[in-house]
């Protein structure tokens, strides 16, 4: 391995730390800039592609406009040309409409068609229609033919929009069947329903387009149906890779299975040569409802399209975005290595004078990994064990405080921090001539609580109840403490009387709202709290804060003895005996 590396060592040797950055910066990066122009070319020639997809939809739906189009100007010659003038009106109509889709054909034929290769054919198409609609010396028989066959070019001219644009190749499953069903299947179907409507009578007329077109109707009656059968196939395999076309397309395309049933049938129907004009309505809604499938199959392909042009803009978007962010970065760092250099020289420095002088707790920060670091590791190290020590000894202490001080179930202060915290909060009520409240809680059938769920739920009921309690005393001074057992104390410094009430009534509702199944209780369903509640403004000559708790315990004592699950105040100027304020039982108080 040292063989190996020897040539790159002496490179290496010889450079300066700028140079080996600027060397290494430049190995890194060159290929993944390369590799990152060689993506983004792709996803732009994919993105390419499919708007070329896109365009090819464009041109397909101005050629679907003169596919409809066609086949009702070719009845409507053909029953002029049978000496009916009634059809002389329908016609020039229809030449109107004919004129005008090819003249958007024209347009988009000069925006996509160069492209799309496609414009000889459609000069080709456009020549023989007008040939064709200009020619009144051609038998009927012979021009219905030509028109026939001219809608069998532009069909074949769809297809080959659909081939040059990329359409049939489209390696994408979502968009594939799709553009099948569109392409290929749909149209199929409504050229034979063309053809049916056209060996059917014309409107208002007993007229046969050909003296043997009823022997044509079975035959083209078999190839819808088959045709039909390929497009529900097609359809199920759409929807499959498409759910979210379900509810649309499922509907269209069920509409349109419900007109072929019924225009198959009627068309095979032995008394059909008397109902031309009936047959010929059901004929053209079925073409209609094909056309709305077909467009309907365009929109959503479209759609698609556009999904996946989004998504490749996204991905070449993100690689550049994240190219040019690494490209900043590696600039950023590489300008950065100077400054980091003298800031590591200098820290190391000052940390070598501040722990030579005895500052044990200073670290010397290095931002590398080279030998600098390791230099301040040496003196780091050193600093950290003896820190750690200092650590450990002031943890200790700590854990040893919270240990004196707090109860190890709940984490709520134990007795010995309460009566800390009651005589000073005592103390101060008495320079401050403030008002000074206690209440004590205590879980209603507790024990029968434990004999029922077991210890282990009893614990974790102390600690539901804890909880809630450290919830609601959020007011600065006030102050919770785990009396013993499933006893508590809440001290509330400046709260009078009637606010202690209304504390003991929030809290009495906020527990009972934990709802906490006790079903050995015979107050309650759920867990409830009994309170009792002292208030005074203490004096000098009113003792010791003990006072205080003794009347709060007198009170929870009354409180169970009311029957549990309410409170009891007992308030005082002077002393335990002035006993007084009455609260309906209904309203979680009792009366003394």
């Amino acid at each position: 391995m040292t063989k190996l590396l020897a040539l790159a060592s002496l490179i290496l040797r010889n450079l300066s730390i700028p140079k080996k950055m600027l060397l290494l910066s430049v190995l890194l990066l060159a290929p993944l800039l390369i590799q990152t122009g060689l993506f983004i070319q792709r996803t732009n020639t994919d993105i390419d592609v499919v708007r070329t997809e896109k365009k090819g939809i464009e041109y397909n739906a101005e050629l679907k406009n003169l596919l409809q189009l066609l086949p009702l100007y070719r009845d409507a010659s053909y029953g002029l040309s049978q000496q009916r003038p009634e059809f002389l009106v329908r016609k020039q109509q229809l030449s109107q409409a004919v004129e005008a889709a090819v003249e958007k054909i024209d347009r988009i034929d000069w925006r996509l068609g160069k492209q799309l290769r496609i414009s000889e054919h459609w000069i080709r198409i456009k020549s023989r229609w007008q040939i064709l609609s200009n020619d009144s010396n051609t038998p009927a028989e012979k021009q219905f033919e030509e028109y026939s066959q001219l809608i069998e070019d532009l069909l074949a001219t769809m297809v080959l929009v659909a081939d040059n644009s990329g359409l049939v190749l489209d390696p994408n499953i979502e968009t594939y069947y799709l553009m099948m069903l569109m392409v290929y299947e749909v149209p199929k179907m409504i050229n034979t329903a063309q053809k049916l409507r056209g060996l059917s009578r014309a409107p208002d007329e007993d007229l046969n387009l050909f003296g043997e077109g009823a022997l044509h109707i079975p035959t083209l009656i078999g190839l819808l149906r088959e045709q039909q059968t390929q497009v529900i196939k097609m359809q199920s395999k759409v929807l499959q890779e498409n759910p979210g076309l379900r509810e649309k397309m499922g509907m269209q395309l069920e509409e349109t299975l419900q007109h072929l049933a019924h225009f198959s049938s009627e068309m095979l129907r032995e008394d059909a040569q008397r109902n031309g004009p009936e047959r010929f309505k059901l004929a053209s809604t079925t073409v209609d409802s094909l056309f709305q499938l077909y467009d309907l199959s365009a929109f959503e392909l479209d759609a698609l399209l556009e999904q996946q042009i989004v998504k490749l803009e996204v991905v070449r978007n993100s690689a550049v975005i994240s190219i040019t962010l690494c490209f900043l970065i590696g600039l950023y760092l590489f300008a950065g290595f100077y400054y980091s250099l003298v800031r590591d020289l200098t820290a190391l420095v000052t940390a070598s004078k501040r722990i030579g002088s005895g500052y044990i707790g200073h670290r010397i920060v290095m931002h590398g990994r080279d030998e600098l670091n390791t230099v301040a590791k040496g003196f780091n190290d050193m600093a950290k064990a003896l820190e750690e020590s200092q650590h450990e000894v002031n943890e200790a202490y700590r854990k040893l405080e919270r240990l004196t001080k707090s109860d190890p179930l709940t984490g709520l202060a134990n007795r010995r921090f309460l009566d800390e915290v009651l005589a000073r909060e005592w103390q101060r009520a008495i320079r401050n001539n403030s008002a000074l409240s206690v209440l004590m809680l205590d879980i209603d059938h507790f024990k029968q609580f434990n004999d029922l769920y077991g210890h282990a739920a009893g614990d974790e009921c102390l600690c539901k109840v804890a909880s809630e309690l450290g919830v609601i005393m959020k007011r600065g001074g006030d102050f919770v403490a785990r009396y013993g057992g499933e006893e508590f104390i809440i001290i509330s410094p400046e709260t009078d009387i009637d606010q202690a009430a209304e504390l003991a009534l929030t809290v009495q509702k906020s527990i009972e709202s934990l709802f906490v199944e006790h079903e050995g209780s015979a107050t309650s369903k759920y867990v409830t709290v009994s309170i009792g509640v002292a208030s005074m403004k203490p004096k000098k000559m009113d003792g010791t804060s003990k006072c205080l708790v003794e009347q709060a315990d007198r009170a929870l004592y009354k409180a169970k003895g009311a029957g549990r699950n309410c409170y009891v105040v007992e308030a005082t100027s002077k002393g335990p005996q002035l006993v007084k304020k009455l609260y309906p039982n209904n309203g979680n108080g009792s009366a003394f």
